[in-house]
């Protein structure tokens, strides 16, 4: 089991929100999961292999979930015909690979773990949306952009909101920086996507948007109340996490909701 159990959330949610919107056939959907998993498991054990004491036991895993993902490739493609998910798969595999180069050490620093790092690793998670869409749907549409993008969005928010609470420690024992400081790129983001909700009534039907901006309203409260909040103490990350999942599964919830009905598609 990988360490970064957030991930599993960035990846799943996106695959509930399409689903709970536009139900898909069991069959594909079941292999669509296992393929995802497999290779996301695949992606965290690779680095594995180039440390001698774990490079057997790491091979012998990264054989297995590769084989369990080309089997439930093969499966949804040949057997299911899903043909439109060639393009996001491609596009799965660059990010990954960008994100294991990232992994070295550059100057003793890991780039994966920089801002941009774990910005572009969200955004190869989060393209199970894309994926569970053309599974329901059978095609690859804008309805697909709008999954990936609204997903976008909201997990760039809990990535910023976790980096300002690290930052925020850090500077604190070193420099004694003041909330501002540590909170702007929190606050100017937040700042943008409120105003960026608040075009929505006028783009599209007024119950869709109403539901849009009910999906991000807990996490953009938790962001400005906590850089108003940020004081000396550790805060609890295991509580942090805990919430997080729950405002991505309250996210994902109204999202699904705020999908039309009628057409399936926007």
């Amino acid at each position: 089991m990988p360490a970064e159990h957030g991930a599993w959330v960035v990846m799943l949610v996106p695959i509930m929100l399409t689903w709970l919107a536009l139900p898909p056939r069991p069959g594909p959907a079941i292999l669509l999961v296992v393929a995802a998993a497999s290779a996301w498991l695949a992606q965290s054990t690779a680095p594995s292999v180039l440390q001698p004491l774990r490079r057997a036991e790491a091979l012998q895993w990264l054989s297995v979930l590769l084989g369990v993902f080309a089997l439930a490739s093969f499966g949804l493609l040949v057997g299911y015909k899903q043909w439109a998910l060639v393009p996001i798969g491609l596009v799965a595999a660059v990010l990954a690979g960008v994100h294991l180069w990232m992994r070295g050490q550059v100057r003793g620093r890991r780039l994966d773990r920089s801002g941009p790092g774990e910005l572009l690793g969200m955004a190869g998670l989060a393209l199970t949306g894309p994926a569970a869409y053309v599974v329901s749907r059978g095609t690859l549409d804008w309805g697909a952009l709008v999954i990936f993008g609204a997903c976008v969005v909201f997990f760039s928010s809990g990535v910023l909101f976790v980096r300002m609470l690290l930052a925020w420690i850090r500077s604190r024992k070193a420099s004694g920086a003041t909330r501002w400081q540590v909170g702007r790129i929190v606050v100017g983001y937040h700042a943008v996507l409120a105003a960026g909700l608040l075009v929505l009534p006028a783009i599209v039907a007024p119950r869709a948007a109403l539901l849009a901006i009910a999906a991000f309203i807990p996490a953009i409260v938790r962001a400005l109340w906590g850089v108003a909040t940020l004081s000396p103490k550790v805060p609890s990350f295991k509580r942090v996490g805990v919430l997080e999942s729950v405002y991505a599964v309250w996210f994902g919830v109204m999202m699904a909701m705020a999908w039309p009905p009628a057409t399936g598609a926007w």
